[in-house]
């Protein structure tokens, strides 16, 4: 961990509560718990994405609200949430951290989300 050590009192006054506990050996709860609910929320925002998608190409008559609120979670939100999740992912996978409590499969799901949106905004 010496190698990162200035990189640690950097993050430490940006981001205190945040990033710091992945610069030591026990990580705080209730870091992992808004973590898991990051991940969990970025789901929820990724099947809102689906539903989006389907109503460009759905021409009959949809509630205004339920469908203006689709659309803003689908294609803004989740890829706010997708790239905040994927990051910190990263920064877990570049520390060598453990992924305590998080499926596998919702790690494949959201950066596979995060890869299509990316290229959907490229495109």
């Amino acid at each position: 961990m010496q190698k990162f050590g200035f990189l640690k009192e950097r993050l430490h006054w940006l981001f205190p509560d945040v990033l710091y506990p992945l610069f030591r050996n026990a990580q705080p709860n209730r870091t992992m718990a808004l973590f898991r609910m990051l991940q969990r929320s970025a789901f929820i925002c990724n099947i809102c994405f689906l539903l989006a998608l389907g109503l460009i190409w759905y021409k009959h008559p949809v509630n205004p609200g339920i469908a203006s609120l689709i659309i803003v979670m689908g294609f803004f939100l989740s890829v706010v949430l997708n790239a905040i999740v994927n990051f910190w992912l990263l920064f877990f996978w570049i520390f060598k951290k453990p992924f305590p409590g998080i499926p596998k499969q919702l790690i494949y799901i959201n950066g596979g989300f995060l890869l299509i949106q990316i290229m959907l905004i490229l495109k």
